[in-house]
């Protein structure tokens, strides 16, 4: 298997990741056709979040708008290999920040940032771009992957940049380690709570949801400033980032107050343009209904 992945990469990852944009999106196109023609991908998941989502929508918005981002999210994987080899100059032409300034006040203000964003636009470019846009120590959150050679070359390729990776269960020693240093933290808020106990449940996109509260613990804990961080897609390969402040002070908001925050401007983005939103991934699989009873009601 390792053999595989070694022959894999070098001779057809990283060769591909070479060509130019707009030949990497015929490929894109080729593999739209794909897997929503021929070998359909995750779709019956994909048509079920978007129906339930949008229960307004008919039949026919839901097929145009699942069909719209099929097209969105192979040009993502496309982008994110063509990450492999992009230069900072690639990046700072197609990823661009409206506000970076806002960043970097707090760190001349000896302030630690959290920056939280999602699975939309394009969030790989974004972690790369993002430690550009102040003097803060960056570090972007991630799940190791099992396969130890593609986890080591996705971190090679996130790290190119300045951005530094921490794994998940690593977090809160890294906020204690550079307590005294100022820090920016990427957070992505739309993943699935491994455990539902601890999480916030509350309506999203039409739907009981489960939602991690890992981010405003950290920011009330270390006293750290909270911002939303939103991609939006400009045009094909074009995308922005707009920082806006949730909270400089999170220690006088209320419980699940951050939270609630991040996730409505999250919620309205993917109500405003639905189709760049990762609708793949099982956003519902865990019910409140999972928690045993006597927990329930703690």
């Amino acid at each position: 298997m390792a053999i595989f992945d070694f022959l894999l990469y070098y001779l057809l990852v990283l060769p591909l990741s070479y060509l130019p944009l707009r030949l990497l999106y015929f490929v894109s196109d080729l593999l739209c056709f794909i897997i929503w023609y021929i070998i359909p991908y995750r779709k019956k998941i994909v048509l079920a979040n978007m129906r339930n989502s949008f229960p307004e929508k008919t039949d026919e918005e839901i097929m145009a708008l699942a069909r719209k981002f099929y097209s969105h999210f192979c040009d993502v994987l496309i982008e994110t290999l063509k990450s492999f080899t992009i230069s900072h100059k690639f990046l700072e032409e197609h990823i661009t920040a409206e506000n970076a300034e806002l960043v970097q006040r707090y760190y001349d203000k000896n302030r630690t940032v959290i920056g939280i964003t999602s699975h939309y636009g394009n969030w790989e470019w974004a972690a790369l771009a993002f430690s550009s846009h102040s003097q803060h120590k960056h570090f972007g959150i991630y799940s190791p992957l099992k396969n130890k050679f593609w986890n080591e070359k996705i971190k090679q390729s996130r790290r190119r940049f300045g951005l530094n990776l921490v794994a998940v269960a690593d977090v809160a020693g890294s906020f204690k380690a550079n307590i005294k240093h100022p820090c920016m933290y990427g957070f992505i808020s739309d993943q699935t709570p491994s455990n539902i106990k601890r999480c916030h449940w509350m309506q999203f996109l039409n739907q009981d949801t489960p939602v991690l509260l890992g981010a405003e613990r950290y920011a009330r804990h270390f006293n750290c400033v909270v911002l939303f961080a939103d991609i939006t897609k400009q045009s094909r390969g074009k995308y922005s980032i707009k920082y806006e402040l949730i909270t400089d002070n999170p220690s006088s908001t209320t419980d699940t107050e951050i939270t609630e925050k991040h996730v409505r401007l999250l919620e309205g983005r993917i109500k405003a343009r639905p189709e760049y939103w990762l609708w793949t991934h099982r956003r519902w699989k865990r019910k409140r209904s999972h928690i045993p009873e006597r927990e329930s009601k703690v």
